[in-house]
């Protein structure tokens, strides 16, 4: 060993140190020798220092695992000798944990390298180092703990030749020493039971570990559990008993064994009455946690059991048998479930839903009497969904989180359980809203919270539309329903009650078609200090999006409120600084407000006149503000700090005329509205603010946003602003500006197709050589967000070509230069077949295709098909990066089958021709694949054809 490796060990921590002792180590895994020196300085104990034990340790292990094979039988004899000195060294000298677990996987692997052929007497070595004390016990443990982690656990991924090889493993250990190891660990767990805690659980686990593939009977015996048992009254324990416990219930077996030795064992746990502690009383909640997944795994195995039942066994009455076991654990699965602790009531989740599954499969069944457990059940479903009292609603940290997640695994529970006995469960569910609603001052606010939060679960527990057409349960909701919105309850203090009133109220919009009178108290909720208005930043913030979801749900029932939510609305709506103070709503909140604004003025039953009325006051005081900060934001006496303040102000302003503008879904019902003018007199205003030099992204994105919305709501009358629009959008642009600027041309494509082919032919190469040229601009190889970019705008690139092509303008690309169409349609061939992105490439296909179809008979294009396109078929698979196993790149290849069936279609014996006498055999392909290529072409369908292309090109590659 390299003595300065141990000065630096000894010296310090220093980056430096531990680099080049890191270095050090990693040559010795390299090196032939690195395994004999590591080996002697563990043979020999020569270092104290743990870390070089450690080291030599890992050595070790990257040796036998990759070196073992090929040793010689000198070597592997000298490299056991040195792992059974250390292991002996380890049997009774104390050591680390960690090195303590490293040490038995090394043992371990030794041992699948020699057992049983070549050691056959491994494991008479490994009892006879039992009476050497803790330490040998604790190391003859952990090497079986190994063992099965490497040759049983079923979570590590095994090849055929493991697999083999640990089976005969296994089966060996059965035949030789299994009998032996099981004697050992009761000799253990009797011998260390009342003075080493330690090493009795790490018996306990070995014991759990192996009862998968040992013999049942040598485990799940009067003398084992009374053990078991016995040791849940140990605090040190009991944890540890619990869990082997389990492991042997989940053992697999037949049905009726796995019956008898659940019930067994459930009677013995309830002659001990531990089934009766709970987390309150006992305090220990780890071990509750333990307890309850043990009595989960139980009744999870009974009903696995009964699942597996044969029709032979349900006749001889083991059904029934099973049925009445589930039930009888029924009352400890309530109990469990419903601890105060979330952690042991998950524990028990499981068995819950198997439970209702049983009884939906049984479905009435008179072999169980299941009614007594469903209101039972839903009354500890409803107390777990409760908040505790020190939930933290302002600052939600972990273990909120983990509640909320909880929360909706207990609602599945309640969903279940309607889907079961929805009658039970809805007229529980009603008590429980009737008695807490009717009275919600008298109840804590997870009481309350809780009976609104279960009102709204209905909508899951019964969905489609029962609780409005089924006339018994239409009755009762409908009575829970008009006492939310009557009893006041929207004025509780504690904003859950709020957010859970205001989100009910909006998911069962459908109440309110025919209990119209309770509308008005809704909105007034809506928009006074419990709501909109709260000084609760959630509330306030959650309320302004779900108002905008009741006003669109109920447009024709609110149009005689218009006038009343409008000017509710105005101070809310303002852009005054000092007013935006009053209020916790945010810029993006105030956004739905617009749109509210907006569908409430769409909705109303008045003259075209009124609702140009009622939109310029909503849009005026925008447009005002907006000519203001423009005017500011001109002035180059600005500092920067104040610029930006402004440029985002303006930005937000732009927006809400954006969000406003979503009131109308079409051009058609902006112009039935009438207020067509107010959105052509902001566009015309936004426009202007494309001057400004400064902070452009921030205003241009505005900007185009606002413009995707008029291509919707303006149709045709966009049309004049979009010169002016696009020439100020690519003034000076960088990457960034055009490739969100392509989405923008897209839509107007997609929208005037044809109407807008003579703009777009006039900008088609300025815009195609300004995305050359940043495509072109050299990158660092190691920037790798330059390089995100510049792909992004490859795509955004194909993808602006593709939607010309495929909205068949192609008078955009013939009225350039041939030159120019020549450099577009070379780029295309370049992103098929040079640029490694599947995405990219696909778009550039389907673009070959649209071609193909429009210019597939011309004579023209035909050199262009032979000499770029086909080729692309076959080069484009042939690179390196083209992966045929990818999923992405299997629908290019569905690209490239498409293109060649549609060049067969347009040039016919041609194409063929060109495949059998000069491309194929240019490529130095054999005549027989030559052949066959072409008669799948010719013959196979598109999906097929992919298939066999898949097949050719794997061939050709290598």
């Amino acid at each position: 060993m390299d003595e300065g490796i141990v000065q630096l060990l000894t010296v310090g921590d220093s980056p430096g140190a531990q680099t080049h002792i890191l270095s050090y180590f990693e040559q010795l895994k390299k090196q032939d020798e690195g395994w004999q020196i590591c080996g002697d300085v563990l043979a020999r104990n020569l270092y104290e220092d743990e870390r070089v034990k450690f080291f030599c340790l890992q050595v070790m292990e990257n040796h036998i695992r990759l070196r073992y094979q090929s040793f010689n039988d000198l070597h592997r004899q000298k490299f056991k000798l040195c792992l059974q000195q250390w292991f002996h060294n380890c049997c009774g000298t104390e050591h680390k944990v960690f090195i303590r677990n490293k040490t038995a996987q090394l043992f371990c692997l030794l041992f699948i390298q020699e057992y049983p052929e070549k050691w056959s007497s491994f494991f008479n070595e490994m009892l006879s180092l039992l009476e050497g004390g803790p330490l040998a016990v604790d190391g003859y443990l952990r090497v079986l703990v190994a063992i099965d982690e490497e040759v049983v656990a079923r979570h590590i991924p095994h090849t055929q030749e493991e697999f083999q090889r640990n089976t005969k493993i296994k089966d060996h250990m059965r035949d030789h020493c299994v009998n032996d190891l099981v004697e050992s660990w009761y000799q253990i767990l009797k011998l260390y039971e009342q003075c080493n805690g330690a090493v009795v659980c790490l018996c306990l686990k070995v014991i759990g570990a192996y009862i998968s593939w040992i013999d049942i009977n040598l485990i799940a015996n009067e003398r084992f559990i009374s053990c078991l048992l016995s040791y849940l009254e140990s605090e040190e324990i009991r944890e540890s008993s619990c869990e082997c416990l389990l492991e042997i219930i989940n053992k697999g077996m037949d049905a009726g064994g796995k019956t008898r030795l659940v019930e067994s064992l459930s009677d013995a746990l309830v002659k001990t009455r531990i089934m009766e502690v709970n987390s309150s009383a006992c305090g220990d909640v780890d071990f509750i946690v333990k307890l309850s997944a043990l009595i989960n795994g139980m009744g999870v195995q009974l009903i696995t059991s009964f699942n597996k039942l044969t029709k032979e066994e349900a006749e001889n009455g083991l059904k029934s048998e099973i049925l009445q076991a589930v039930d009888a654990k029924i009352p400890h699965m309530l109990r469990f479930l419903g601890d105060e602790d979330d952690d042991i009531s998950e524990a028990m989740t499981e068995f819950c839903h198997s439970y209702l599954g049983l009884l939906k499969q049984l479905n009435g069944s008179n072999l169980m009497d299941c009614r007594k457990h469903v209101k039972n059940l839903l009354v500890v479903i409803v107390n777990k969904m409760k908040y505790d009292e020190e939930f933290n609603f302002e600052n939600e940290n972990d273990e909120e989180a983990e509640f909320i997640e909880f929360r909706k695994q207990i609602k599945v529970l309640l969903t279940n359980l309607a889907a079961l006995d929805g009658d039970t469960v809805l007229l529980s569910i009603h008590e429980i809203v009737i008695h807490t609603l009717g009275a919600w001052q008298n109840f804590s606010f997870k009481d309350v919270e809780v009976a609104i939060y279960v009102l709204y679960c209905l909508a899951e527990s019964f969905p489609g539309q029962v609780l409005y057409i089924d006339e018994q349960k239409s009755k009762a909701f409908q009575d829970m329903m008009s006492l939310l919105v009557t009893s006041g309850v929207s004025q509780h203090p504690h904003s859950a009650v709020k957010l859970e009133y205001f989100e009910t109220v909006t998911r069962y919009e459908r109440f309110f078609y025919a209990q119209t009178e309770h509308i008005p108290a809704v909105l007034e909720s809506f928009l006074d200090e419990r709501g909109l208005r709260s000084m609760n930043k959630s509330v306030c913030s959650r309320s302004s999006f779900l108002f905008m979801r009741f006003i669109k749900s109920l447009k024709n029932q609110v149009n005689q409120y218009v006038e009343d939510i409008l000017k509710r609305l105005q101070d809310l709506l303002v852009t005054n600084k000092q007013d935006k103070l009053q209020t916790q709503l945010s810029e993006n909140d105030r956004y739905y407000l617009y749109e509210t604004a907006a569908v409430v003025i769409s909705c109303s039953n008045t003259t075209q006149e009124k609702h140009l009325e009622l939109m310029k006051s909503l849009l005026s005081p925008v447009l005002v503000s907006s000519q203001t900060l423009l005017d500011q934001i001109s002035n180059r006496q600005l500092d920067k700090e104040q610029s930006l303040q402004l440029a985002d102000e303006l930005h937000h302003l732009i927006a809400y005329a954006s969000r406003a503008s979503k009131a109308f879904s079409t051009a058609h019902t902006l112009k039935q509205s009438g207020c067509t003018g107010c959105f052509t007199e902001a566009l015309n205003l936004f426009l202007h603010s494309l001057t400004i030099p400064v902070h452009r992204n921030i205003i241009h994105t505005a900007v185009r946003q606002y413009l995707h919305r008029m291509i919707i709501c303006l149709h045709e009358q966009v049309l004049p602003f979009v010169p002016i629009a696009v020439t100020h959008l690519l003034k000076d642009c960088e990457m960034r500006d055009i490739q969100d600027f392509i989405p923008l041309i897209n839509q107007l494509i997609t929208r005037f197709k044809n109407d807008i082919a003579p703009f777009l032919s006039e900008i088609l190469m300025p815009l195609v050589t300004q995305i050359f040229t940043f495509l072109q601009s050299p990158v660092e190889a190691n920037d790798q967000q330059a390089l995100k970019e510049k792909q992004l705008l490859q795509r955004s690139y194909f993808l602006f070509i593709s939607t010309i092509v495929n909205n068949n303008i192609l008078e955009v690309l013939l009225n350039q230069d041939s030159s120019n169409v020549k450099e577009i349609l070379l780029s295309i061939v370049h992103g098929a077949v040079e640029i490694p992105d599947p995405q990219g490439q696909k778009t550039c296909f389907i673009i070959f295709n649209k071609l193909l179809e429009y210019w597939g008979h011309n004579e023209d294009f035909k050199d262009f098909i032979y000499d770029s396109i086909l080729p692309s078929c076959f080069r484009a698979p042939l690179n390196p990066a083209f992966d045929l196993q990818d999923a992405q790149t299997m629908l290019v290849l569905n690209e490239i089958a498409n293109a060649q069936k549609t060049t067969l279609q347009k040039r016919g014996v041609e194409f063929i021709q060109w495949l059998e006498q000069s491309y194929l055999p240019q490529n130095n392909c054999p005549v027989e694949i030559i052949q066959e290529y072409s008669q799948a072409v010719q013959t196979l369908n598109v999906k097929s054809f992919k298939n066999y292309l898949k097949a050719f090109y794997s061939r050709w590659k290598t």
